[in-house]
């Protein structure tokens, strides 16, 4: 894990103006990396708690240090200065996502914070903080 993490800070890392990983060990040499507790067992079916817990923590942590967020699994390429382009097109007065949403099939067993949706990490997305901030708060 700390190979990987390393080998991604140092390469599409290098041109973000943070980076921090979710992870679900903690690794004290890494003050980039934050251990994420979540509800339910480690496994692939609850990866979209696991951002869920990751989002609420980057938001309590971070809330006031980020104009833009963008969240993806360790295998999305991303060309971080293509997307600052992007967003720099689009006014921020509201809440922005970017990426796509799905209703998670178990609703269920999703803790009430969830409003039932899970945002799809798969090729990435994006909010602004005042989107991330109208998420936690509701």
């Amino acid at each position: 894990m700390r190979t990987l993490i390393l080998s991604l800070k140092f390469s599409r890392g290098k041109d973000c103006d943070k980076i921090v990983f979710g992870t679900d060990i903690e690794e004290s040499r890494l003050s980039f990396s934050i251990k994420i507790e979540h509800p339910g067992p480690e496994a692939y079916s609850t990866m979209g708690l696991k951002v869920w817990s990751f989002l609420k923590r980057i938001y309590e942590d971070y809330g006031d240090d980020f104009d833009w967020i963008f969240v993806s699994g360790d295998d999305t390429f991303l060309m971080v200065e293509h997307l600052r382009q992007y967003l720099a097109t689009l006014k921020d007065e509201e809440a922005l996502y970017l990426g796509q949403r799905w209703v998670h099939p178990e609703r269920a067993s999703l803790p009430a914070w969830t409003n039932d949706l899970i945002f799809n990490a798969g090729a990435g997305y994006v909010l602004n903080r005042k989107a991330l901030k109208l998420w936690y708060e509701t």
